[in-house]
């Protein structure tokens, strides 16, 4: 819905140098540490309060259940829960971050500047049409 315009856009990769490593760094800690807070409080800003509650009760869910998990078995919700959720969001940020590595910030509303598209390619089959973004 945002189309990756800042600051709408939680996962937005507008501010950043896409071309900078340091930059990648910053947005993918940026959300892997601050998304927590950030998608129930763009939730509400939207006055979308079914997901603002429901973004904050799992994320409460989530974090308690971990924590406790932590505290009864550390090695195994380390493995099991901590270390898959840093790969996932390096990867899933990473994705993102490939995705929109080319927009023109000049033309942050037209949807052909917004990201890459590829089209009439075999990799959108297998890809759920990731392509064309």
């Amino acid at each position: 819905i945002e189309n990756n315009v800042f600051p709408y856009d939680v996962s937005s990769t507008m501010p950043y140098q896409r071309d900078s490593p340091l930059h990648f760094i910053h947005y993918w800690l940026r959300y892997m540490l601050a998304i927590w807070v950030q998608l129930p409080y763009y939730a509400y800003l939207r006055q979308r309060y079914s997901l603002f509650v429901h973004t904050v009760v799992c994320i409460s869910v989530y974090l308690i259940s971990v924590t406790l998990l932590y505290h009864h078995a550390p090695t195994a919700t380390t493995w099991v829960f901590i270390i898959p959720y840093m790969i996932c969001s390096f990867l899933l940020m990473l994705g993102n971050w490939c995705q929109h590595i080319f927009i023109d910030p000049s033309r942050y509303n037209d949807s052909y500047a917004l990201t890459y598209n590829i089209i009439n390619s075999d990799m959108n089959k297998l890809t759920y049409n990731d392509g064309y973004h």
